[in-house]
């Protein structure tokens, strides 16, 4: 997966435009990007020279719609989803989960962005009624008028206040540092 990324990486640093206007929106003043991610573990456990193996994977999902206020200045709203599969030797289980929130950024002249969103509503499969905030850092470039790839690294903290049948659970909080790769498109 890390050759993946890397390819994509630079593939869109090949593919960078010169024109500034052009790095930061397209030209455009809406922006609608898709940013994906997957994450893929691995766990061997060894009790009583017993070995016993695991598997899982996660995909991310990050959904934002944003506006351009001015020239550099974006604000809108984000829609992240999460999906869980662990495929097991006799049962296998996959979970969901979701955010909604708001988010704000700068677009530097070259593609640069710095984005800050606070989600209002999350849950991530029994843990429910959570808030929190994400910060990321990337870079995108538009191949085409109005088409753009780039990449960006994402830290999210979320705290949960209710676990679905657990009447004494007060909070857990999830903290995630994550790579994407983002596409999407200027209007």
């Amino acid at each position: 997966m890390k050759k993946f990324y890397s390819a994509i990486i630079v593939l869109a640093v090949v593919l960078a435009p010169m024109d500034s206007v052009h790095a930061r929106s397209g030209g455009q003043s809406w922006l609608l990007g898709l940013d994906l991610s997957y994450i893929a573990s691995k766990t061997e456990t060894v009790i009583n020279g017993n070995t016993g193996t695991g598997e899982s994977g996660t995909t991310y999902y990050d959904l934002s719609l944003g506006y351009f206020l001015g020239s550099n200045f974006v604000v809108g709203g984000i829609y992240s989803t999460l999906n869980r599969k662990n495929p097991g030797a006799t049962v296998s289980t996959s979970t969901s989960g979701n955010a909604l929130g708001a988010m704000a950024g700068y677009v530097f002249d070259n593609g640069i962005h710095l984005t800050g969103s606070y989600f209002l509503s999350a849950t991530d499969d029994e843990y429910k009624k959570g808030s929190g905030y994400e910060v990321d850092i990337g870079w995108r470039s538009f191949v085409s008028n109005s088409f753009f790839v780039g990449a960006k690294m994402a830290y999210r903290s979320i705290k949960y206040t209710e676990l679905q049948g657990s009447p004494g659970f007060e909070s857990q909080t999830h903290t995630t540092t994550l790579p994407y790769i983002s596409l999407g498109f200027g209007f």
